[in-house]
């Protein structure tokens, strides 16, 4: 488990703490999930601990970029013509899933017995059925690292519940912790969040 404070007047509650396995910040737009990644990614500098932290939704706008330069013009004409859900789900595949890989081979040709990896972005425009492949996606990385004894960290923003089910997840704007189980169920997560704001809107 890593706990810290958070700085920032976004986050109504501060403290944070993040265990093993999957850990969802969700939440609108706009509430703060990138910036919390950073601070976690500051916080792992100071504490020395190796990480890897990929931007999704950032490093598939310039994948375009890539391929002219490279003069791939068939990649380039498939890339333009994809959803933006499959333009990130393909730049994490593509670029990310291998850098993980090798990240996970560091770990374990280091004998270092914790990592963390950060993925923010991973779910813009994605559909339900790709979604779904992030999670087997997370699977094997778990299994893969508990078998050679890593306490991994996965650390991933979301503002979709497809992706919130069954995770530790912390619900940015409020910081609230929602833990695995009924209350980590994403339908009701955000149920929730609109019936705080119906009854706030209608005091």
């Amino acid at each position: 488990m890593i706990k810290f404070k958070l700085e920032g007047k976004c986050y109504n509650v501060k403290d944070i703490e993040i265990n093993s396995g999957v850990t969802v910040l969700t939440g609108p737009n706009g509430s703060g999930k990138t910036y919390a990644c950073t601070q976690i990614c500051d916080y792992l500098d100071e504490q020395k601990k190796k990480y890897i932290n990929v931007n999704v939704y950032e490093e598939g706008k310039h994948k375009a970029d890539s391929f002219t330069l490279s003069g791939d013009m068939q990649s380039l004409a498939k890339h333009i013509v994809s959803s933006e859900g499959q333009r990130v789900f393909d730049t994490l595949v593509d670029i990310n899933v291998p850098k993980i890989g090798d990240y996970v081979r560091q770990l374990v040709d280091g004998n270092i017995k914790e990592g963390y990896i950060l993925i923010d972005g991973c779910d813009s425009g994605v559909s339900i059925d790709l979604m779904l492949t992030y999670r087997s996606l997370f699977r094997l990385i778990l299994d893969d690292c508990k078998e050679k004894n890593i306490d991994i960290h996965i650390i991933i923003t979301s503002n979709s519940y497809e992706l919130v089910y069954d995770y530790d997840c912390i619900w940015i704007p409020t910081m609230g912790h929602y833990k695995r189980g009924g209350e980590a169920d994403g339908y009701n997560l955000w149920r929730k969040m609109y019936e705080d704001v119906y009854k706030d809107r209608n005091k």
